[in-house]
């Protein structure tokens, strides 16, 4: 089943399969899950509930991290002023719950946050929407979104970005000769079309 793994990935399903172990043996319920579907890249995932555990990494160190894919409009490396335990070099009960206990944390902030942001954007979105704006979704997952309206001449666009930020820009949309009268007559709001 391994037989065409890399040497890199073989090194990572062993020291994944050990961690796996030393986890369990410490009291924690752990779980491993084996990708290796032949057109993706080939991943071990170590986990307990939802925080992902990683074996040593090139600084000797274990790595934990919460799941988040599903939250939109958070920044993933805020930690909302919490410090951090102190890196995991040997595993120790008292170590990995301080992490676990971290990243449970971290992760509620994020939650409301992104619960808050949803709110927001929704409530501006359909706001948009009565004045005529139409969103066309750019990353859907991400939660990023685009709109622009067109009227006598003046042009608003809004951007939705993936951190929540709502991006609005107000400019003239005006076709007119390229010439020095029109220039003049527009800077002083005295051009006429003769349409």
């Amino acid at each position: 089943m391994y037989d065409k793994l890399t040497t890199w990935d073989k090194d990572k399903l062993i020291k994944s399969q050990k961690l796996y172990e030393d986890l369990r043996a410490l009291g924690f319920e752990t779980k491993i899950a084996i990708h290796n579907d032949p057109a993706k890249e080939f991943d071990v995932i170590v986990s307990i509930g939802d925080i992902i555990v990683s074996p040593h990494n090139y600084l000797k160190k274990y790595a934990f991290y919460h799941k988040r894919e599903h939250l939109k409009y958070v920044d993933p490396y805020n930690n909302y002023g919490l410090k951090h335990p102190f890196k995991v070099g040997v595993l120790s009960k008292k170590k990995v719950q301080a992490w676990l206990d971290y990243e449970i944390a971290v992760f509620e902030k994020q939650k409301k946050e992104s619960s808050s942001k949803i709110e927001k954007i929704q409530k501006y979105m359909k706001k948009a929407e009565k004045a005529g704006f139409g969103w066309q979704c750019i990353n859907e997952r991400e939660g990023y979104y685009h709109t622009a309206l067109i009227k006598n001449g003046i042009e608003m666009s809004i951007d939705i970005e993936s951190l929540g930020y709502i991006s609005k820009k107000i400019r003239l949309h005006y076709s007119v000769d390229a010439s020095i009268e029109s220039f003049i007559s527009l800077s002083q709001n005295k051009y006429e079309n003769d349409r």
